[in-house]
């Protein structure tokens, strides 16, 4: 009885849209009855069968085999939505991008043309850094309220209002008999701080909001050590000194922070701590249950925080480095902690992208090692008075032979764990060395010699 009453009804799959129909009816049935059955109008829509082919809908349910797939296909839908469909995913990439990249160029052509417009008169500096103040509050606000909830790769529109701050900053900074360089820069970094600030609160994502505080927190350590140093009475190649000796250990510190994770999303402390570190130890709040989405906005949060933060304080270390090490100074122990300080520094960056995996984290450090050697050898060619060809050769000449001596190791194999931890090693004690050596060449001796005096 059961074989008559399956050979009589067929069973079909029928598709439409993401809406899924699982049909049991007579084989005698017409396929046009069927959807209209299931609420499509036959009229309006084509069905077609695995190959694609369209079906026709006076035909009986039993000329299908049991277990087919149907798709139901709209004609319209498929001539015109796709249009539509391709015309606004390109306005979606386009428009909120379009603007804030034209104003990213602009901002580079007007820190570029910085040092031209500050020996023009004052009202036209002035002018000139309100317009490049508005663009970067419009190109800002335009990002952070269209960029998408969900961005992880920061593109250009991202950078434009920060650089046109800085622009605008350093164009608006008043010009002082002493201790101009040092209001500017003031001005550009707080200028900066206060525009990521009010975006990390205006930004619709989570990514977009975390990046601009990265940014916000970064520009205005960058301000307060300068301001240091101008109450100080100290040069502006010592800032820059201090800065670079402090990238190494904000770089070592930069993947612990980024992190924004609650300690009770590692380990359920209530229920397994039997002792408590401190007699007024509070627990923290065990998180009884992570999601996926959680998750990955914490993971993207923490990533744009990472590459923010080291883009940022690569590109600081070295438009730091020419004026910290050239000239190579007179003074032994000036002298001694700008060599010192080029060295750690440049260990340290040399060795610290290898623990990234983002190309940019991995090689931003690596190219400000060699913005500090270079710096280093034309401070000491400076010093020095050598023939710059014969220099050069010289320098060359140790490359070749340092990669050379590098090679045989690597070839043979020798590159685990032991070199590893040699490099770590190395690491460590350079970024412990990197800013004592930056405080030497800043001149903080002498400076200590002038209080105790």
């Amino acid at each position: 009885m059961e074989s008559v009453e399956t050979a009589q009804r067929r069973r079909v799959v029928i598709c439409d849209g993401p809406a899924r129909h699982d049909v049991a009816a007579s084989a005698d049935s017409a396929l046009g009855a069927v959807l209209r059955h299931l609420g499509i109008d036959p009229a309006a829509v084509t069905l077609h069968d695995r190959a694609g082919s369209a079906l026709d809908l006076a035909r009986p349910l039993g000329d299908c085999e049991d277990g087919d797939v149907l798709t139901v296909v709209d004609p319209l839908a498929t001539t015109t939505s796709p249009r539509r469909q391709r015309g606004r995913a390109a306005a979606a990439s386009t428009t909120p991008e379009h603007i804030p990249a034209v104003l990213a160029v602009f901002a580079v052509l007007l820190v570029a043309l910085t040092p031209l417009t500050t020996r023009a008169s004052a009202p036209l500096t002035a002018a000139l850094g309100i317009v490049a103040a508005v663009a970067a509050v419009a190109a800002g606000l335009v990002w952070a309220r269209r960029a998408p909830r969900d961005d992880v790769e920061l593109s250009s529109g991202f950078f434009a209002s920060p650089v046109l701050a800085a622009a605008a900053g350093l164009m608006v900074a008043p010009s002082l008999a002493w201790g101009s360089v040092h209001v500017a820069v003031i001005c550009a970094a707080t200028a900066v701080a206060v525009l990521s600030g009010v975006l990390a609160v205006a930004a619709v994502g989570r990514v977009a909001a975390a990046a601009y505080a990265t940014v916000a927190a970064l520009s205005a350590g960058l301000a307060v050590l300068w301001t240091l140093i101008l109450l100080l009475s100290m040069p502006a190649s010592a800032a820059c000194a201090v800065a670079l000796g402090l990238t190494p250990l904000v770089l070592r510190l930069l993947p612990s922070t980024a992190l924004s994770a609650a300690p009770g999303m590692f380990i359920d402390f209530v229920r397994f701590q039997t002792l408590r570190w401190s007699v007024r130890q509070r627990e923290p709040e065990p998180a009884h249950a992570v999601r996926a989405t959680q998750a990955r906005t914490m993971v993207a949060q923490s990533a744009a925080r990472w590459r923010v933060g080291a883009t940022i304080t690569c590109l600081v270390a070295a438009v730091s480095a020419p004026f910290a090490l050239v000239p190579l100074q007179g003074d032994a122990v000036v002298f001694g902690g700008q060599v010192g300080l080029a060295a750690y520094s440049a260990i340290a960056l040399a060795l610290q992208g290898r623990r990234a995996l983002d190309p940019l984290v991995r090689w931003m450090p690596r190219a400000a090692a060699v913005v500090v050697v270079l710096c280093l050898v034309v401070g000491a060619l400076g010093g020095v008075g050598t023939d710059l060809v014969v220099a050069g050769a010289v320098v060359l000449l140790v490359a070749g032979v340092v990669a050379a001596a590098v090679t045989v190791p690597v070839g043979r194999g020798a590159r685990s764990l032991r070199w590893s931890r040699v490099a770590d090693m190395l690491e460590s004690l350079t970024v412990a060395l990197a800013l004592p050596a930056g405080l030497l060449a800043a001149g903080l001796i002498d400076l200590l010699r002038g209080m105790m005096a």
